[in-house]
């Protein structure tokens, strides 16, 4: 699996793979996980943090319940990892688990989470100021992560939509077309100098605000 630092504090640890999401390491002397994938990667993910001389992960933020992005949360947790998500993750990593992988309840395992966040708010995490921004649609808690890594305002989307402007898969059980309409249009507002998606390729301001246009054109035609 391809690893990457993509510039200053951030890192691209792995890149999605059949059954994987990208995730991204902010860090230094400290290290935060934006999703965290499935346990069969979780070795290769610590080897690739260590690579970077990067600790194991102070905390994990997941942006939604799908297992490509969650699964191995119940194993980060285990070896001392905090777990951050919305409150409507939350349900579904604690108890709703079916939502995870419903194709395949025997895999998952409940997991409590540490910060659970119910409004859009900053929280401060290893020293970076951190806004979960809820941006539901794909999924009830579905979250997009923001933070300045290196003077650069990073977006973290998730799969809100893909690079294409393709907006997120409609078989979610609690995909709602409308939700994923107002936080396309509430990302829009928003200034940021990087975008970064669960799949597919850091973009630039500018490529990230044509995906974005791109995205809202296409909500008639979810995937």
């Amino acid at each position: 699996m391809k690893r990457k630092r993509l510039f200053g504090n951030l890192y691209l640890i792995c890149q999605e793979g059949e059954k994987n999401c990208n995730i991204y390491a902010i860090g230094e002397a400290e290290t935060i996980l934006i999703d965290c994938g499935i346990p069969e990667i979780m070795e290769t993910i610590t080897n690739h943090l260590s690579s970077f001389c990067l600790p194991f992960p102070s905390y994990v933020l997941i942006t939604h319940c799908h297992f490509d992005h969650s699964l191995a949360a119940p194993d980060f947790k285990e070896k001392g990892s905090k777990i951050v998500a919305h409150y409507k993750t939350a349900e579904a990593l604690e108890k709703d688990t079916y939502k995870i992988w419903p194709e395949n309840l025997p895999a998952v395992k409940a997991v409590k989470v540490d910060i659970k966040v119910k409004k859009d708010c900053l929280i401060n995490l290893s020293g970076y100021q951190v806004k979960l921004l809820h941006t539901p649609g794909h999924t009830a808690g579905s979250s997009c992560f923001m933070a300045e890594i290196s003077g650069r305002k990073c977006l973290f989307t998730s799969d809100l939509f893909l690079p294409s402007g393709k907006i997120g898969w409609k078989g979610s059980i609690d995909f709602n077309l409308a939700e994923f309409g107002e936080s396309l249009r509430k990302i829009r507002a928003l200034d940021f100098d990087i975008l970064l998606p669960g799949h597919g390729d850091m973009l630039e301001k500018e490529e990230g605000r044509e995906c974005i246009e791109r995205a809202i054109e296409n909500l008639k035609n979810p995937l």
